[in-house]
């Protein structure tokens, strides 16, 4: 006579957490959010054969049969792999994203859906990404600006096979709509900081220099330091134009065209170096500063010097009395270096 059981069903009681034992660390638990694709049925406990791949890559040790225990094959990882509380579910996730001696290969036919954050807000909640092609034209344009590549890098091969592969949707543009895009990009974020010194009304910090380049042009740059509502120092380049010379009075009108363009009227103060130039530029816009009714003590202390610059011109001062021992020095290793036979 054949007797049939009635499998019992599973209770709260009856799982667990899925368990780790020696030889593995503290990350290698469950990460969230991973959907388990090829998670096995548990094997039956009458001694059929157990028919995941998992146990292709895993030995099953001889331990206790209420806690038995696999070690893989590739890195010698121990799980608990109890068919009721367990099954082959962490040795799966083990051979997926963890082990480091073993390349999980998918399916290539697999369709893979990718999520991000919907807003800044709202990190808990993700949306599926669509393809956007302005956006992909302006992170290249993002891509040249912050990493300082020439134009024709979009037009080289490799990186067109590179975008290719990437995104085959994504139609490569020109140096030409590259350069545009460039500019566009500057509008854009001209715009959202002018917006912000207007809307706060932020009191900024200017540092300028002048130099000539070996073209004879005379060029000034100007950049602002200040702190942002998170409490974060910011340094933005505001401007970066050529002058027609490096007297006093240029500089100085050269600056407070660029503090009106942007809406800035709140100046701290201004580091220049020692040239004496530089002392008639300060003295300009202090006065105009001074008119807008935004100076800190009329301006008395608006003007600061480098500090790099005095360090520069006191080591420099003191090298002369050593020129003669400094030329000398230098020679002998630019006759040691002339040919690899006097190394």
């Amino acid at each position: 006579m054949t007797t049939f059981y009635r499998q019992k069903s599973a209770t709260p009681s009856d799982i667990s957490e899925p368990a780790i034992i020696e030889g593995t660390s503290t990350h290698d638990s469950i990460p969230p959010n991973v959907d388990m694709l090829d998670n096995e049925p548990e094997a039956l406990d009458n001694g059929a054969k157990n028919s995941s791949w998992a146990w292709d890559h895993f030995i099953q040790l001889s331990s206790d049969p209420k806690n038995p225990k696999s070690k893989c094959r590739h890195c010698g990882k121990v799980y608990a792999c109890g068919k009721k509380k367990n099954g082959t579910s962490n040795m799966l996730v083990h051979l997926k994203f963890r082990c480091r001696k073993f390349v999980f290969k998918r399916d290539s036919n697999q369709k893979q859906l990718f999520m991000q954050p919907k807003t800044n807000q709202d990190d808990d909640k993700l949306i599926a990404t669509t393809y956007n092609e302005e956006k992909c034209r302006e992170a290249l344009a993002r891509f040249v600006l912050l990493d300082e590549a020439p134009f024709k890098t979009v037009e080289g091969k490799g990186f067109k096979y590179m975008l290719s592969v990437f995104e085959p949707r994504f139609h490569v543009p020109c140096r030409t709509i590259i350069a545009r895009d460039v500019l566009q990009v500057y509008v854009d974020e001209k715009k959202k900081l002018k917006d912000f010194f207007v809307r706060n009304q932020q009191r900024v910090c200017l540092t300028t220099d002048t130099w000539t380049s070996i073209q004879n042009i005379n060029y000034m740059c100007l950049t602002a330091h200040f702190v942002d509502n998170n409490w974060k120092l910011q340094k933005k380049i505001l401007n970066f134009c050529p002058i027609s010379n490096h007297k006093g009075d240029t500089i100085g009108k050269a600056l407070e065209a660029c503090l009106k363009s942007w809406g800035i009227e709140r100046v701290l103060t201004v580091t220049v170096d020692n040239a004496s130039s530089n002392n008639d530029a300060i003295l300009y816009l202090s006065k105009i500063v001074n008119s807008w009714n935004w100076a800190i003590m009329n301006g008395n202390h608006m003007h600061l010097r480098c500090s790099a610059h005095i360090l520069n011109l006191i080591v420099t001062e003191g090298l002369k009395d050593y020129h003669e021992s400094i030329s000398k020095i230098r020679n002998v290793v630019r006759y040691v270096r002339g040919s690899p036979a006097r190394l």
